[in-house]
């Protein structure tokens, strides 16, 4: 009996250990791109952070490697406010925050440092359309893209365990097969 109290106290002591995994194994902070025609609506998402506010939102000339500030220009969709670029001049494009997304903000999986857009559809730039009222042209960012020049965009959070059990936690399986075990010789 004195051994089956022992065994109890032991798999009570490492349970809370089995809980340390993180199991919000869902993306992390990120950005959600619309392109109609030459305007961009770019869409944080799975943060805090939102448009118009203290963090500038980038845009980066993938081929020249121009970067320019968006105006704080807002727009509702489906309840969130986006930036909305207008008056691109065609070319392929990486839109995201001057402090980019860190892993300590939102997520397991990863976070977005930027993500990609291509104007194709009439986008002359500002000198051939017209942005709406209350919109400024972006101005130059002198402090280049924050964010590595090669690679996908995302940025892995370390010390998530998603998908996978942890170590503690077959630690805790181990010790109830035992128990089990112990049990049905005695």
């Amino acid at each position: 009996m004195r051994q089956l109290f022992g065994m109890s106290l032991t798999l009570l002591a490492l349970l809370p250990l089995a809980q340390t995994a993180k199991a919000n194994c869902s993306r992390g902070a990120d950005y959600d791109i619309t392109v109609t025609n030459s305007t961009v609506q770019i869409c944080p998402g799975g943060t805090t952070r939102t448009c118009g506010g203290a963090i500038e939102m980038l845009r980066q000339n993938v081929d020249s490697g121009e970067v320019v500030a968006l105006a704080n220009f807002c727009v509702d969709s489906s309840g969130t406010s986006c930036y909305e670029d207008e008056c691109v001049p065609n070319g392929n494009y990486r839109y995201g925050f001057a402090t980019p997304y860190s892993c300590d903000e939102v997520g397991c999986a990863g976070v977005a440092f930027w993500r990609a857009a291509s104007v194709s559809a009439g986008g002359g730039g500002i000198g051939t359309c017209t942005i709406s009222s209350g919109n400024s042209a972006p101005t130059a960012y002198s402090a280049g893209a924050p964010w590595p020049a090669t690679g996908n965009g995302e940025k892995d959070c370390p010390g998530c365990r998603c998908g996978a059990t942890s170590p503690s936690a077959l630690v805790v399986l181990a010790l109830a097969v035992i128990y089990v075990r112990r049990r049905r010789r005695a």
